[in-house]
This record gives structure tokens, sequence and C-alpha cells, in this order.
């Protein structure tokens, strides 16, 4: 029943985001198919005040940085973190995370529990939205280049970068 569930889910996670739309090619005036933070954030603090016996808002805290996440109980199963939004520009990743977190896990999934974070790089999000839509960092105002690509600060795999102003940079070490 899981794993039929989970297929039956995956297929509305894959509509949902042809839904959506791709964001490569849109320019800022295109925007308009994508939320701010704070309007996702919004939508998140909705879902949790419409039924607190099921979802629970939650703050993240990471590197002074609040990342708001959303936890859906609906049983004694295991907990699937499911995290979105780790690159600044990565607009459709955070909006369809939302739109999953309101598509009514809990009867979905019966017994299992979620928490669910939109937007894993909240500085970085909003810089891209308003400022930069081709910004892919953290955002670092002690740096004079920004940040880190969170996608590449792991430590699995990790590989230390050269050059702090490169798009993709890993940081100086796995998890800086």
């Amino acid at each position: 029943i899981f794993y039929e569930n989970f297929q039956r889910a995956t297929v509305k996670f894959t509509d949902l985001s042809h839904r959506i739309g791709r964001c490569s090619g849109v320019s800022k005036k295109d925007m308009d198919g994508f939320d701010s933070l704070s309007t996702l954030n919004s939508r998140l603090s909705a879902l949790a005040a419409s039924d607190s016996s099921t979802y629970e808002l939650l703050e993240l805290a990471s590197s002074g940085n609040t990342i708001d996440a959303l936890r859906v109980n609906s049983g004694d199963q295991p907990t699937m973190m499911i995290v979105c939004g780790m690159r600044a520009n990565d607009f459709e990743s955070a909006q369809s995370c939302v739109e999953l977190a309101e598509s009514d896990l809990a009867s979905q999934f019966p017994g299992m529990n979620f928490i669910i974070a939109p937007v894993a790089n909240p500085n970085g999000y909003d810089y891209a939205f308003d400022t930069d839509r081709f910004w892919t960092k953290t955002r670092d105002e002690n740096s004079v280049c920004g940040g880190v690509d969170l996608s590449r600060n792991f430590d699995y795999n990790f590989e230390a970068s050269d050059d702090p102003c490169s798009r993709s940079y890993s940081g100086e070490s796995a998890r800086s």
C-alpha cells in the first residue's frame, strides 16, 4: 500500500511540476507564476492553522537564518523529510514543495509523517527573487562574492573550490 500511495503522489508531483512550468528563460517580469519567500511561508502558516492536530509549523535555524518547515503528523510510522529550494533560484522546487504540503499527504500516506522544508536557502531565495534571478548560492554579507552553492556543500564527495566568485562555489570545506 505504501508503494502504491508513493507512486500516486509521485505522479501528482510530476504533473504539478509541468503545470507550474519551467523556470529557465523566465525574465524578471515573468515571475508571476512563483511566490515570494514571505508568500510561501504564509501558505505554510495557513496550512498549520487549518488543522493543528495534523500540521505543525517549525522554524529550523541554520547559520543565523530561519527556515520555515511544516510537520505533517499522521501516525506512528517513520518521518520522511523533504527539502526543496537549496539553490537560490530554484523557484519551481520551492513552489512544488508547498503544493505538495497542501496536497493532503496525511490521507495519501496514512501513518507516515513528513517534514517539508520548501526553501532551504531563504536568504539566497530572497536575493534571487528580488535582485538577481540567476543567483544560485547562499548570501554571506561578509564575503565579497556571496556564499556557497548548498547543493555542492555536503560531506559526500566534497571537493573544495578555489574561486569563491564562481556560481558553483562549494566552499572551503563541507557544510561551510
